[in-house]
């Protein structure tokens, strides 16, 4: 007899126990249900997730609808940006002072983490002051895009230099990843446009 009371007694504090976790339990997932609302505006019935499904459902349709998903182009200067543009040269000098040639060449390095990034485009701005360059207006030339892999002798081809003259610039380049090169289509799919490289400038020597 001992021994079946201590059983009946152990077999309660049990079944409590369960009661107990279930209580727990319910308890945390009310919440969650409250918070889920159907597509009309209606709060759902919390017994059922088709509301939650849907909304979710929906977003993503959305998200897949914007000019950024359909291109699969990152907006430049995007914070995720994979590329940065580096070590900008002029006449293959950092900011070089006496330059004589009317058509100075210029150059830059890609900085990346992702294998086989390759560069597809550049634009280059070059601009009589910081000012006007910070503002992203190159009155000397503004290159617009151009859809080149070069990156090293890019002539200036702006408005006449002029001796003494000083000229601010920057570049920004599109990339794509090297495993597409030879289908042009997916590698503007898979493209993304750097932000701004930094200002550099160089100075007119004596023209002729």
């Amino acid at each position: 007899m001992k021994v079946y009371a201590k059983m009946k007694t152990k077999l309660v504090s049990l079944v409590l126990s369960l009661v107990v976790v279930q209580s727990l339990v319910n308890a945390a997932s009310a919440p969650t249900q409250e918070l889920f609302v159907s597509p009309q505006g209606k709060d759902s019935n919390p017994g059922t997730s088709a509301a939650p499904l849907q909304s979710i459902a929906a977003a993503q349709q959305a998200a897949l609808q914007t000019p950024i998903a359909r291109s699969g182009v990152l907006p430049c200067g995007a914070a995720t940006q994979p590329v940065m543009v580096e070590q900008l040269r002029c006449e293959y000098r950092v900011n070089p002072l006496g330059v004589d040639t009317p058509q100075p060449r210029l150059s830059w390095i890609l900085a990346s983490d992702r294998r086989g990034e390759r560069q597809t485009g550049y634009r280059v701005l070059v601009a009589s002051s910081a000012e006007l360059l910070k503002a992203e207006k190159g009155d000397l030339w503004d290159s617009g895009k151009v859809e080149r892999d070069q990156s090293i002798q890019v002539e200036y081809a702006g408005k006449p230099l002029e001796s003494g003259m000083r000229c601010f610039w920057k570049v920004r380049v599109w990339t794509a990843k090297s495993e597409v090169r030879d289908q042009r289509s997916a590698d503007r799919k898979k493209e993304a446009c750097s932000g701004w490289s930094n200002t550099e400038m160089w100075t007119m020597g004596l023209l002729e």
